[in-house]
């Protein structure tokens, strides 16, 4: 066993919220609890016996989402094997190619806006990428009969943009690019650029750039090739566009109109990530040079250091935006979905399920839509995997008999590799997750009312106490009642938790009751709910459209390729 598996058994985990709940026996791996989700005892067992044959993965998180509401979140093993940190449910994880369908909902917003449509040429929309004629290339009249100019939007989005590259570019470190010989690469160019490396790594609109001036692999339109190319042009796309930073204008105007705030475009560099962001393990622990230069020797070259693949020596995460650069947590990213399938209505999209779907080259069988592959099975069946060395990504939709959407991710912070039980890590993940999808009674769900009946009229801005008899719960503007919740004085010992301190740092003059209270009136109006985070700071966290309750949003509690 590896170091980081042998670490796992040396932690025992703690609730976050309440009290210690774990699951199996001292040998399995741990997981833990965010908050009362109902007796999900099948799909819990299934998840924790994947992830116990697969012993040496550090940590990681899993949602599940029926009918636009979360129903089950957990977060297990290790943020970091080094420090012994623990992994919880707003801990964050690179997602790598989950991302592009984060892209695709950026573009459709342009679209349904009128900045373009699906049929726009893809070298009309980003005159920056077009590159310079190259002494002895032919660009841009290759004697191919199709070339860049015929590649559109559409095409970008369903992968059948042309490109097929037997390694791909965006994964290339300077010491590739410095050897390469293809004459319609303008080596020379780049390393003047980049002071023959001492500037590394190579931009993305470099790369981009460079890759355009070759010729296309394939016709566009004529065949399905998965490819980071394409997403992340639609990604320079969007700045061109709204003259925005990539990352600003999606979250500005994707991810903060769906309540999601914990999303962003991670780091490579270790000292350089994001609060509460797990740390990435190699399965095989290999290193390589790190894509970023550490100093020059004698001669003025750089010099790459080895570093693990996950810290900077495999790809430069900040550069892959658009293909694969988000992290956030399976929260969050299950709400997304929700959003796009159409699940949760939303202002920003008018039909997002028939785009996301639609691949107007592909009619048989299952295909890739835009920005999620549909399945064999039928359009309401989604997936899509993610990884890079240190991450594994994958969410997986399908529906009820009635048609209800239910929506399972998964987030580790290793990709595993190898075979157990004569399956692999991909395989034996996605059989799994969709077994334990299907274990779940959900027609017999109920759901939570917290301290008070849904189904009872109650005026808006009408309060009374929880259950618990400490958490206050207020009727919100749809006549249910919502709850804040915080961990109730009378159980913690009498020393000031890390809560109550936090918060009175955080706003001067007020007491934690007051200072709760102030964030229950700014949440219960807007549907969201307040949150004592890990680190013991209050925030407000949007729930689905059903509305909040204690515990957090309301849930639904049963009665029993990368």
């Amino acid at each position: 066993m590896s170091k980081t598996g042998q670490s796992l058994f040396m932690v025992a985990l703690m609730l976050l919220c309440c009290a210690p709940s774990f699951v199996g026996s001292a040998d399995e791996k741990p997981i833990v609890e965010q908050s009362e989700s109902g007796d999900l005892e099948d799909f819990e067992e299934d998840i924790s016996d994947l992830l116990n044959r697969w012993s040496d993965i550090p940590g990681g998180q899993v949602s599940l989402m029926y009918n636009g509401t979360e129903i089950y979140n957990k977060a297990f093993g290790m943020a970091d094997v080094e420090s012994s940190t623990l992994v919880d449910t707003d801990s964050r994880f690179r997602i790598a190619s989950l991302s592009k369908a984060v892209t695709s909902a950026a573009i459709l917003t342009l679209i349904e806006g009128g900045n373009i449509s699906l049929d726009d040429k893809m070298v009309d929309l980003v005159p920056h990428l077009i590159p310079d004629e190259l002494e002895g290339c032919d660009f841009p009249n290759h004697s191919t009969s199709y070339s860049i100019n015929d590649i559109t939007v559409s095409q970008l989005l369903n992968h059948r943009g042309g490109f097929d590259p037997s390694s791909d570019p965006t994964y290339w470190h300077w010491n590739l690019w410095s050897f390469q010989t293809n004459e319609c690469l303008d080596i020379d160019g780049v390393e003047t650029e980049y002071d023959n490396g001492n500037l590394a790594p190579i931009s993305m609109e470099t790369i981009l750039s460079e890759w355009l001036r070759r010729p296309l692999d394939y016709e566009p339109g004529t065949q399905y090739v998965y490819s980071n190319i394409g997403y992340q042009i639609l990604g320079q796309i969007i700045e061109v566009e709204t003259g925005m930073d990539y990352e600003e204008y999606v979250t500005q105007f994707v991810l903060e109109p769906m309540g999601i705030t914990g999303m962003e475009i991670g780091m490579t560099m270790p000292n350089q990530r994001a609060i509460g962001e797990v740390s990435y393990y190699d399965y095989e622990n290999d290193t390589s040079p790190c894509f970023f230069p550490s100093r020059q020797d004698l001669d003025g070259e750089p010099v790459f250091d080895n570093a693990p693949d996950p810290d900077c020596g495999g790809f430069v995460v900040e550069e892959k935006d658009g293909g694969g650069g988000w992290i956030a947590n399976t929260s969050e990213y299950g709400l997304f979905l929700a959003h796009i399938d159409g699940t949760i209505n939303s202002s920003l999209f008018e039909n997002p399920f028939d785009y996301f779907v639609e691949n107007p080259d592909d009619t048989n069988g299952g295909w890739y839509g835009r920005g999620v592959y549909i399945s064999s099975e039928g359009l309401d069946v989604w997936d899509h995997n993610g990884a890079f060395s240190g991450s594994s990504t994958r969410f997986k939709r399908i529906v009820t008999d009635e048609g209800e959407p239910i929506i399972a991710v998964l987030f580790i912070n290793t990709r595993p590799s190898g075979t157990v039980d004569g399956k692999s890590w991909t395989s034996d993940r996605s059989t799994t997750m969709t077994n334990a999808m299907m274990s779940v009674d959900y027609a017999n769900l109920t759901l939570d009312e917290g301290g008070g009946d849904e189904e009872s009229d109650c005026t808006p801005g009408d309060t009374q106490p929880a259950d618990d008899g400490c958490n206050e719960c207020v009727c919100t503007e749809n006549q249910t009642w919502g709850c804040s919740t915080i961990i109730c004085i009378d159980d913690v010992e009498e020393e000031p938790t890390t809560e109550e301190s936090e918060i009175d740092e955080g706003l001067p003059g007020f007491g934690f009751a007051s200072a709760l209270l102030m964030l229950i009136g700014t949440a219960f109006f807007s549907r969201r709910r307040v949150h004592i985070t890990d680190s013991g700071r209050a925030t407000i966290q949007h729930c689905p459209s059903v509305g909040c309750a204690v515990g957090g949003c309301l849930h639904a509690e049963p009665n029993h390729e990368d």
